[in-house]
């Protein structure tokens, strides 16, 4: 399995398709390393990088939680 994080694509170069290709490029590095899946993890109020993901077909399959322990 691939794990994705951060994906960040500066401001004033969004909507340019960077970001698609970003995504698709860990896409074929992750079939050419014969990985069985790639996830990723967004905070939830990333709302519009939760459109864009969906836009590229993935899908939403989980919450997850954690706990400041400071």
């Amino acid at each position: 399995m691939a794990v994705v994080e951060n994906v960040v694509v500066a401001s004033d170069a969004r909507s340019m398709g960077v970001g698609q290709r970003l995504m698709e490029a860990i896409g074929d590095i992750a079939r050419r390393a014969r990985c069985y899946k790639i996830a990723l993890t967004s905070n939830i109020s990333r709302t519009g990088a939760h459109r864009f993901y969906e836009r590229l077909g993935w899908k939403r399959t989980h919450y997850g939680y954690s706990i400041g322990v400071d």
